[in-house]
């Protein structure tokens, strides 16, 4: 073997243990804030900081694109975007999901001043419930059945479209991520989580990254280690 041949050899090894340098375009549903924010065409929040640094390991340029969470599914199955970041892997089958590291914490929040204090679920019953849209996918499949079972239950898309309901007492209880609440209650002049009761007793899916291909998503494993 040639001394040319050698090096080619070595350096075709090498690629992909570095990642080739290409585009990707990852899609995220919107309002998940702190996790991920968009200011000004940058991101950062520790979500978006730990893909983001995965992404810069393979050497690949990522663009990232804000969409409601039904879309980025539809793109994503469309073939318009490469991955769909925090969404759970169960609304994408035949996709392929990252190693997770994202943990929600779901909780049932009520308003302080209702007096309203849900310990366990029979104290739904009768409820006025909002949740976010696709929660079947992120809950415990049995927890989000008993709740559907014994309160008045709906979904709908939009965090603030929520909490506005919640705050106006047209709901009784919110069910949401935590620190997405409290953030966008103080962006909106609502209050911090004095404001509110929550009741953090439902069981969430950890999610991580979906893609379209297998090498993409094997290698952003590789990388995110």
């Amino acid at each position: 073997m040639t001394k040319l041949a050698l090096v080619l050899l070595v350096w075709g090894l090498y690629l992909p243990l570095q990642g080739q340098a290409r585009n990707i375009t990852i899609g995220f549903p919107e309002n998940q804030e702190p996790y991920v924010i968009f200011e000004e065409g940058k991101g950062r929040g520790v979500a978006f900081e730990t893909m983001d640094h995965a992404f810069k390991k393979c050497q690949w340029d990522a663009k990232y694109r804000a969409m409601p969470s039904a879309r980025t599914i539809e793109r994503l199955r469309s073939g318009a975007i490469d991955a769909g970041g925090l969404i759970p892997a169960a609304a994408l089958p035949g996709f392929f999901e990252s190693e997770r590291f994202f943990q929600p914490e779901n909780c049932l929040v009520t308003l302080a001043e209702s007096n309203i204090h849900i310990e366990k679920m029979e104290h739904l019953k009768g409820r006025r419930v909002v949740s976010f849209k696709n929660a079947q996918y992120i809950l415990d499949e049995s927890q989000l059945d008993e709740i559907r079972k014994v309160a008045d239950y709906q979904e709908m898309q939009g965090v603030e479209k929520r909490l506005k309901l919640l705050v106006n007492k047209r709901v009784d209880v919110m069910l949401t991520e935590r620190n997405i609440l409290i953030y966008h209650s103080q962006r909106l002049g609502f209050g911090d989580a004095k404001k509110y009761n929550f009741s953090c007793i439902l069981n969430s899916t950890k999610m991580g990254i979906v893609f379209a291909k297998k090498q993409d998503r094997d290698d952003f494993n590789r990388c995110l280690k």
